[in-house]
Formats: structure tokens, C-alpha cells, sequence
């Protein structure tokens, strides 16, 4: 028999429409979103991909997006090289990091013929 406890506190009030004085802006760039950085805390940034022919080491898409989840950007960057494909020839294989492990990611990858190659953690060693 479970023993249900009134929580205490006031009661929530829902939010005002609108900006408040204390509301922080981004003078510089209001497009930019807070974002995770390294060290700890928050800083306005964007999440910039980029596709990288391995053999020439030349750039041959780029992506960028206010979002900081890098595991929704690999269906994108496919969708990228996938219209430039007429130019660049058919993509082989994807090599990306852990940040972009995501299980969704291998079927979509394996949809294009393209082998996926994503580690499956964020460690380096």
C-alpha cells in the first residue's frame, strides 16, 4: 500500500507572455543559441558540421544548426551529400565521433549505401 504525501510549496503560476526585465539578449548575434562547452557552462554558439573527402582532405559539405545534439545531424549531412552526389560521386563511408552515435544513425547511413563508421563512445584512448 503506497502512502501519498502532500507536497509543500506555493503553487506554480504559469508564465507571462513576453520579455521580462531581467531576461538576458544576445546583442551580438540573436540567432546564436547557449550552448555546452568544454570546462563546464554555457556559451552563444552554433554546431557547425563539415564533410571531409578523406583522400584529398578537401571539405565537401558543411552543415550548420542551432541545435546542440550532434547525434541529429548525421540524416542532414546525408541529405547534403547525397544532393551534391551528381558532382562529388557516391560517399563511401561516414567517420564520425561518438557525438554522433545514435542507433537511428547506422539504418540511415545503410539506406544511402553508405558504411557507417561511428564510434560508439566518446573516448579518445
Amino acid at each position: 500500500m503506497a502512502v501519498s504525501k502532500k507536497l509543500g510549496g506555493k503553487p506554480l503560476k504559469a508564465p507571462e507572455p513576453g520579455a521580462r526585465d531581467n531576461d538576458q539578449i544576445n546583442l551580438t548575434d540573436e540567432e546564436s543559441r547557449l550552448m555546452p562547452v568544454a570546462g563546464g557552462g554555457f556559451e552563444p554558439a552554433y554546431n557547425a558540421q563539415v564533410g571531409v573527402d578523406t583522400a584529398t582532405m578537401r571539405v565537401v559539405a558543411v552543415g550548420v544548426t542551432q541545435s546542440p545534439n550532434r547525434r541529429e545531424q548525421v540524416e542532414p549531412m546525408l541529405a547534403t551529400l547525397q544532393a551534391q552526389a551528381e558532382v562529388l560521386g557516391h560517399v563511401e563511408s561516414l567517420i564520425a565521433n561518438g557525438g554522433f552515435c545514435r542507433e537511428k544513425n547506422l539504418p540511415l547511413c545503410e539506406d544511402a549505401g553508405i558504411e557507417p563508421l561511428i564510434a560508439v563512445t566518446r573516448g579518445f584512448g
